[in-house]
C-alpha cells in the first residue's frame, strides 16, 4: 500500500489492489477503534480517522478525507455519521458506507448502555468528575486542531475571510448561529454565481 502524489493507492502488501470486501472490513475495524475513543464528540475523531484510514490502512487520501469530514460538518445530523457515509461510499461503495455506519453506531450504543446500567454506582466516585474535566479540555484542543486543519485545506482567500467573519459574528457580536450559517451559505452561492467555480470549492 502506498500514498502517491495523485492520491491514495489501496494496494495490499503483495502489490495487488485490495478487494472491496477487504476494504469494507478495514473500514469497519478503523471506525470501531476510532469511535470507541470519541469521548469528546464527532469533531474530535478527525485526527484518529487520519491515523487509521490514511496512515495505517491507506484507504483514502488525507485531503479527500478532510474534505468529506468538512462536508459532514456542514450537513444536518451527526458529524461522524455524515462523514462516515461519504468516506465509506468513496472507499468501498455502499457496503463501505454501511460498515462506517455500523462502526459509528455500535461503540456509542454499547457505551451508553454501559453508562445507563452503571451510572448510579459510578456517579459517587470523585475521580469521575476529574476524568470528565480532563476530557473536556482535550475536546477544546481537538476542535481547534480540526479548525486549523480544515482551514489549511482552503485554497481560496474568500472562504478564509468568510470563516473569520463568521467567527466574529458569533463570538463577539452574538449573532444567531443559524442566521450566520445561512448567510455564509448565501455568500458562497453568490460568489460562485459571480466568479464561477474556484479553488476551495467541492469537486
Amino acid at each position: 500500500c502506498c500514498v502517491s502524489l495523485t492520491g491514495c493507492s489501496c494496494m495490499s502488501e503483495g502489490g495487488q489492489e485490495k478487494s472491496r470486501a477487504r476494504k469494507t472490513r478495514e473500514l469497519l475495524y478503523a471506525y470501531l477503534k476510532t469511535m470507541a475513543f470519541a469521548f469528546t464528540g464527532g469533531s474530535a475523531t478527525l485526527p484518529l480517522l487520519i491515523q487509521q484510514l490514511t496512515e495505517k490502512y491507506k484507504l483514502i487520501d488525507r485531503d479527500k478525507l478532510i474534505e468529506y469530514f468538512a462536508l459532514g460538518q456542514a450537513l444536518p445530523g451527526v458529524i461522524s455519521l455524515n462523514a462516515g457515509i461519504l468516506i465509506g461510499r468513496e472507499v468501498a461503495g455502499w457496503p463501505g458506507a454501511l460498515a462506517a455506519i455500523a462502526g459509528c453506531v455500535l461503540p456509542a450504543f454499547f457505551g451508553m448502555l454501559l453508562i445507563t446500567l452503571t451510572y448510579t454506582f459510578i456517579s459517587g466516585w470523585g475521580f469521575i468528575s476529574g476524568v470528565i474535566g480532563g476530557i473536556r479540555a482535550a475536546s477544546i484542543a481537538l476542535i481547534l486542531y480540526n479548525a486549523i486543519l480544515i482551514m489549511g485545506m482552503s485554497k481560496n482567500v474568500f472562504y478564509v475571510v468568510l470563516a473569520l467573519l463568521a467567527f466574529v459574528c458569533v463570538f463577539f457580536l452574538g449573532w444567531n448561529v443559524i442566521i450566520v450559517i445561512l448567510l455564509c451559505g448565501a455568500a458562497g452561492v453568490l460568489r460562485r454565481r459571480v466568479l464561477g467555480p474556484g479553488k476551495g470549492d467541492l469537486r
